[in-house]
């Protein structure tokens, strides 16, 4: 609503969300779960809240939380209107990829297309 890109934090939800199994990885439902029945829809910035790339101890902070996530919802497989649609309609779209191929690791830009890349084993 502000026009300006935030940036939340990432290590919350590895600290906080038990569901997601810290930086084995999740999926993004149980983490709106979360956010939205434990933390008020509330997030703490990136600043606030740093990424360390471990396992930690949760340390979200209720009062530098900011946002209003009260739920989310799903696109339908493979449907681009329907992803436009709710974009327009809901605001933000969190998306993962299969990320385990050697190419991921060599990415440096532009369109990512790896036919062995799994629509289902998401760990990015």
């Amino acid at each position: 609503s502000t026009g300006t890109l935030e940036s939340y934090s990432e290590q919350n939800l590895v600290d906080c969300v038990t569901a997601c199994y810290g930086c084995n990885g999740g999926l993004m439902d149980a983490s709106y779960e979360y956010i939205v029945a434990k933390q008020g829809g509330k997030m703490n910035y990136e600043s606030d809240y740093v990424y360390t790339a471990l396992d930690g101890t949760c340390k979200f902070t209720q009062y530098t939380a900011v946002g209003s996530v009260s739920k989310y919802v799903n696109v339908a497989q493979g449907d681009e209107d329907d992803l436009a649609s709710k974009c327009e309609t809901y605001g933000p779209i969190a998306v993962a990829i299969d990320a385990s191929n050697w190419s991921f690791q060599l990415y440096s830009g532009g369109i990512y297309d790896e036919k062995s890349c799994s629509s289902y084993s998401l760990d990015h």
